[in-house]
């Protein structure tokens, strides 16, 4: 039997088993498949309109913190009572990773990080468990402590700030009515008041009154606590009724609480304000916020920040403000004078992003139409292309059913995939024209021919990319928690889109496109000019192609010398980046709308000094070209990404720092990007001598460390005090190295009282009696609340002398004994100053002193760590003293160890396919080679750009593994189908090789034009755009080259 006689008994038997199989059903019961489309309509764009819109995906992290508040004490003693207590309990947790502290004047901080993967519900329920049971041996001052989860997601999404010439007062009444407005919204969680005035009820006492009438504070907050309190009391039978009986004592207003007794002397009570000034007033203000517009001097600002619940809608929750806004100052609610600025909205970085993303999902797909037009008919380009929208509709769909949310990684995902879904349409629809064309069949017998023949090499193809990307999903940590929207989405974009390919488009094309009667060979549809001219230039490349085939695929030496080259340039490609030819980084930066500007004066500084201080930074912002507008925080520092809590601590008092938010001017109207501009003025300001400042951006991709962090570990905090100091000298004087800190907080030292317990006894005082004073004449005292209109106000007691301005004024505090003396404090107590921290870091329970280090744009990571391990190698540590590399670093090491071994999966899973689907071994082997092609496509590129092996670019070498493997799968195939019919072993590899090459180029084409706008969208993932450009057409190009040659070499004659 001849070979066409066995091909046409072929087709034959195929047409068959393929009208009886599920795919046939669908493309001979058209209506049916045209229900399907109708369904999968409705719920794509029910899917997409439900979505939950946000900027990143919700990042779920095995995080914990616990806060103690432990009011006036310094670092050293709420290290000892509090942090050390509950450290011994938190470090016997189950599937704990790490625990690390931060303890400060007043405050003790636990960061506690569990193993990926636990059931973060329990784990917070153990460490509350385990907190609980250190409870008992806190110190009875100390606030109980605080354990919460942390969440990432658990950001303002869109900040508004009062503006106007109104006094502080006047504005947070304004703040106050909004609030409740914004938080009446769907979906909005709560709405924090930044920079406003809290109300007090403040009882200030004088102590010579007190000293007349020999009443102590601690009788005047007992007086207070007890009255102000209501009890129910039971019930009576009066006359057959039930009353219910309580005892109202409860303070309602000021007046009740000055008219208070104290005590009674000589049968005439004493009341509170017959002994103290009682004064309803604010307390005093530890921060200040402002708002600065270009070339106008700064205003103070009361802001509202605004945060959603989880799964909330962020456009829907910042479109639903805007809109009270405008309904309450259309109401007039507000004054006309009141303007409320818009000072950061995360909802415009969703907006761009999907307008960015939008934008290059549509120029793809026209793009990707204009391709399939030089080589398909018009009909049959449109229905290809119509494959895209049918499987995104149907992603949407399952992400909704996912409860997931469309956020940028989730569209970037969709936008990867766009060229990756028209392949396997590509194929059938080619498949359907060869049919057409070369065999004279009908239009419905040429699909489901191309069904029958290309579903399984498809099929097979599609599970390998997928066998790509869900492998990521092993990545821990945040890094696993962010990335693992990618493979999702692009797994159900694949399988949609082979759905569609294998479904949907054969029963439209056996609807819409129609056989010719013009009596040949049934009528190919491609007899426009353009298709001449794609067929002529094809032709050409399949003649030289032939040539070229026919002189190395009999010449062995010529083969090995083929192979041998592709081996070197692999090797070639993968030594590039270990000997620092190309830089190796985490993420690129990218292009924000605003930087943060931190400012720290030395400890002690008063509000005032740093206000004045931070004016003159102010002066510098001011003249940025691009500034829309600042605001400025005083009192407190603002992060850009905190892992842990070795910086935090500090004092409850940051009356020493300061942050400025810098605002810039849309994207759009500016020439330079944000890190640019921080980088000027991170140079103005570098000189800078009277405060410490920081200039620093929101980097790209999840929360991540320092780019460098160095952990030095000890245990005298002094001795690693001094070893710290030396290895930041070191670090500093690194070329490169940017913003170099510590967590060593310098305190202006600690007053030291220390109890004389012989005079002490003398007058009958204790200890916890002197110190309690101390503490109640320093700090003041809460005694009670009082609630008014819903509102709590604190009960503070305290000396009108309470602003002490020297030693001596501490020193002449009265104690009252238990005889009615009243005694002198420095009667009782020696007195000296000494040096103290401000913050004690621990980490897993050891003391740490933790310096971090940010570096230029343009500075090479490794290479500062070279020359810092090189330096830090001829430095001589004391014993038991360590140092430790950490930060981005760190997270460089186990995210690309993490995503090696994910692809070495990946590897394995592609392989167990390929064997099913070819029931060998050495086939699998010659096509898994298009992998070191696809490696040395990918290091070229990079390298001819010059862009660092980031992150992304590591992912696009994983996704390469799946999809560059496509090509392979179906050319080996058609060489396997040309074998069985009986043709010689090099015409079959040559002629399935001319076979296969337009699709082959046009599915590489297609796909690079789906990944191509990506390179302009974003900086974040330009590293995987460039990967998958590079590699694919190398890969695709060489792989018609090799796959052949390894065919020949590998697989047996016939």
């Amino acid at each position: 039997m001849t070979y066409q006689e066995q091909l046409e008994k072929k087709l034959a038997e195929g047409l068959k088993s393929e009208k009886s199989s599920p795919f046939g059903f669908f493309i001979t019961h058209f209506r049916f498949t045209y229900l399907i489309l109708i369904i999968i309509t409705i719920f794509g764009f029910y899917s997409i309109s439900s979505l939950p819109k946000e900027a990143n995906p919700e990042v779920n992290v095995p995080y914990a913190v616990v806060n103690t508040i432990y009011p006036g004490a310094n670092p050293t003693d709420v290290e000892e009572l509090i942090t050390d207590k509950l450290e011994s309990r938190i470090k016997n947790l189950d599937n704990l990773k790490r625990y690390t502290s931060g303890t400060g004047i007043g405050i003790s901080t636990i960061f506690v990080e569990f193993e990926a993967g636990v059931d973060i519900d329990k784990s917070i329920e153990d460490l509350k468990d385990a907190v609980d049971l250190a409870k008992p041996e806190l110190p009875g001052e100390a606030e109980d402590p605080m354990v919460s989860e942390i969440s990432f997601s658990d950001f303002p999404i869109v900040t508004y700030s009062l503006v106007g010439d109104f006094s502080l007062v006047e504005l947070k009444k304004s703040a106050d009515f909004l609030q409740e407005e914004f938080e009446s919204i769907r979906d909005v969680s709560k709405v924090v008041i930044l920079g406003d005035l809290e109300k007090e009820f403040r009882v200030e006492v004088s102590q010579d009154k007190l000293a007349n009438f020999g009443i102590s504070m601690g009788q005047i907050a007992n007086a207070i606590s007890l009255n102000n309190f209501n009890l129910p009391s039971g019930n009576i039978e009066v006359e057959g009724f039930k009353y219910n009986v309580r005892v109202k004592g409860k303070f309602e207003n000021i007046e009740d609480l000055k008219n208070i007794v104290i005590r009674t002397s000589s049968e005439t009570p004493i009341y509170l304000k017959d002994i103290a000034n009682v004064i309803d007033t604010y307390k005093e203000k530890t921060t200040e916020s402002r708002i600065g517009f270009k070339d106008e001097l700064p205003r103070n600002t009361i802001s509202l920040q605004v945060y959603k619940k989880t799964g909330g809608n962020i456009l829907n929750i910042v479109q639903g403000t805007q809109d009270k806004i405008n309904e309450l100052t259309n109401a007039g609610k507000f004054s006309d004078d009141l303007k409320i600025q818009k000072t950061n909205d995360n909802a415009v970085f969703i907006k761009e992003d999907l307008r960015t993303l939008g934008g290059s999902a549509v120029q793809t797909m026209i793009l990707i139409t204009i391709i399939l037009m030089f080589v398909l008919s018009t009909r049959g380009a449109i229905i290809t292309a119509l494959s895209i929208p049918f499987a995104f509709l149907i992603t949407f769909t399952v992400i909704y059913l996912q409860g997931g949310t469309l956020n940028s990684l989730a569209l970037f995902s969709l936008v990867i995939a766009l060229g990756l879904m028209v392949d396997n349409s590509i194929i059938i629809i080619e498949g359907i024209s060869e049919y057409t064309s070369k065999h004279g069949k009908g239009v419905c017998e040429s699909a489901l021919l191309s069904v029958w023949n290309y579903k399984w090499p498809i099929i097979a193809g599609t599970m390998t990319t997928v066998s790509a990307f869900l492998p990521m999903l092993l990545v821990s940590g945040i890094m696993g928690e962010f990335i693992s929207t990618l493979p999702k989405t692009i797994s159900a974009a694949l399988i949609s889109s082979l759905f569609v390919a294998l479904v949907i488009i054969p029963t439209l094309i056996t609807r819409f496109m129609h056989d010719k009667t013009n009596g040949d060979s049934g009528g190919s549809q491609r007899d426009k000019k353009r298709h001449q001219r794609v067929a002529k230039v094809m032709g050409y490349f399949q003649n030289l192609y032939e040539k070229q085939l026919t002189e190395i695929l009999p010449n062995k030496k010529k083969r090995r010398r083929v192979i041998k080259t592709a081996w070197l340039a692999f090797i070639i490609a993968v030594l590039i980046p270990f000997f620092g030819i190309l830089e190796v980084e985490m993420f690129s930066p990218i292009d924000n709308d605003y930087a943060v500007v931190n400012i720290s004066l030395p400890v002690g500084s008063s509000l005032e000094k740093t206000k004045e201080i931070t004016a003159q930074v102010e002066a510098v912002v001011d003249k940025i070209p691009e500034l829309d507008n600042y605001v400025t925080n005083l009192g407190t520092s603002a992060s850009v990404g905190m892992t842990d809590s070795t910086s935090m601590g500090g004092s409850s008092d940051n009356s020493h720092l300061s942050s400025i938010t810098v605002n810039f001017t849309d994207k759009d109207k500016r020439k330079r990007k944000s890190y640019e501009i921080s980088e000027v003025l991170r140079n103005e300001l570098k000189n800078f001598s009277q405060a410490e400042v920081k200039v620093e951006e929101i980097g790209a991709g999840p929360p991540t460390g320092a780019p460098i962090e160095l952990r030095v570990t000890g245990t005298d905090m002094k001795e690693l005090s001094l070893v710290g100091e030396e290895v930041k000298n070191i670090i500093r004087n690194i070329n490169g190295t940017i913003n170099v800190t510590d967590n060593i907080q310098d305190s202006t030292g600690d007053f030291v009282f220390t109890v004389n317990k012989q005079k002490a006894n003398f007058y009958g005082l204790s200890t916890v009696e002197v110190a309690s004073t101390i503490r109640s004449a320093i700090y003041g005292q809460k005694a009670s609340e009082i609630n008014i209109d819903g509102d709590d106000v604190d009960i503070t007691i305290t000396y009108d002398e309470a602003k002490f301005k020297t030693i001596d004024d501490i020193e002449n505090i009265l104690l009252f004994s238990p005889s009615g003396q009243n005694v002198k404090l420095k009667e009782v107590v020696d007195t000296q100053i000494e040096a103290s921290v401000l913050a004690i870091a621990h980490r897993d329970g050891d003391k740490v002193i933790t310096i971090r280090s940010d570096i230029e744009p343009n500075a090479n990571l490794q290479n500062i760590l070279k020359e810092f391990d090189l330096k830090i190698a001829e430095l001589t540590l004391p014993e038991g003293y360590a140092v430790d590399v950490g930060g981005e670093v760190e997270d460089i090491e186990q995210s690309f160890r993490e995503i090696f071994l994910s692809m070495i999966l990946s590897i394995i899973l592609i392989t167990i396919i390929l064997v099913l689907q070819f029931n060998s071994f050495r086939q699998p082997f010659i096509i898994l080679f298009t992998l070191p092609l696809a490696v040395i496509g990918v290091i070229a590129g990079l390298v001819i750009l010059g862009l660092p092996f980031s992150f992304t670019a590591f992912l696009g070498i994983v996704a390469l593994s799946g999809i560059v493997v496509n090509d392979a799968i179906v050319l080996i195939d058609k060489i396997n189908k040309n074998v069985d019919l009986g043709m010689e072993m090099v015409p079959a590899i040559i002629e399935g090789g001319k076979a296969r090459m337009q699709p082959i180029l046009l599915t590489t084409l297609t796909t690079v034009a789906g990944v191509f706008p990506l390179i302009f969208a974003s900086e974040l993932w330009i590293g995987l755009s460039i990967s998958v450009i590079f590699g694919l057409s190398f890969a695709s190009v060489l792989s018609l080259i090799m796959i052949p040659i390894l065919y020949q070499g590998f697989t047996d004659k016939k």
